[in-house]
């Protein structure tokens, strides 16, 4: 039982020193040395795609911030116009209905595209991000 445990040592010793002197050492450390230049460049472009991420991330809270405050502007200042049209179209119904033919609300054609294309009402809160950790 020995011997053949000696003997089944012995020849895979063999086919390992065989398979080792097939192989070309030199193709082998270019391979590595490849692999570690693609590694060292995919781990930088991961690295500079977080640092976008980052910066985009910030830029869209800025733009949210200041949307939101236009958003706010706008809605208060929809009473007073309502109450200057309402005016005027009392005052004025003739040039008040030609002004409306020439010039559509806004509003109204907003409100109808939102009821037939499926805008969301609700605004987007962050950013779509990706992660491109190696």
């Amino acid at each position: 039982l020995i011997m053949d445990s000696t003997n089944n040592m012995t020849q895979q010793n063999f086919i390992v020193a065989k398979m080792d002197s097939l192989t070309n050492h030199d193709d082998l450390d270019q391979i590595e040395k490849r692999q570690e230049n693609i590694y060292i460049s995919l781990e930088s472009a991961s690295n500079d795609m977080n640092a976008l991420n980052e910066l985009s991330q910030q830029k869209y809270d800025d733009l949210v911030k200041k949307f939101e405050a236009n958003t706010k502007c706008f809605k208060e200042m929809k009473g007073p116009e309502r109450t200057l049209k309402s005016k005027v179209s009392t005052l004025h119904p003739e040039a008040f209905a030609e002004v409306k033919r020439r010039f559509p609300d806004m509003e109204e054609e907003t409100l109808k595209l939102q009821a037939t294309d499926g805008i969301p009402s609700t605004p987007v809160t962050s950013a779509p991000t990706i992660d491109y950790n190696v």
